[in-house]
């Protein structure tokens, strides 16, 4: 039940499209990769974009009101 309380309220939020998405887990497996890979702190910058992505809300968007979902679903899935 506690789940779908936060999902509710999550989706009042949703800001990030679906094409948006999918270039920001992309974006995050590259800096995941390239952190690894060098054994770098670089891999934690894939944080933030992982994060967007997967609740499909950015603060910066709320910010400057973007929106990048082609219509405005009834969830954010």
């Amino acid at each position: 039940m506690l789940f779908k309380k936060v999902v509710i309220m999550n989706c009042n939020k949703c800001n990030i499209g679906a094409i948006d998405r999918v270039f920001r887990l992309i974006a995050a497996a590259i800096l995941i990769v390239i952190g690894y890979l060098f054994e770098s702190w670089i891999a934690l910058l894939a944080i933030p974009p992982l994060l967007s992505a997967l609740f499909a809300y950015c603060p910066y968007y709320l910010i400057f009101k973007l929106d990048t979902r082609l219509s405005t679903p009834k969830s954010c899935a």
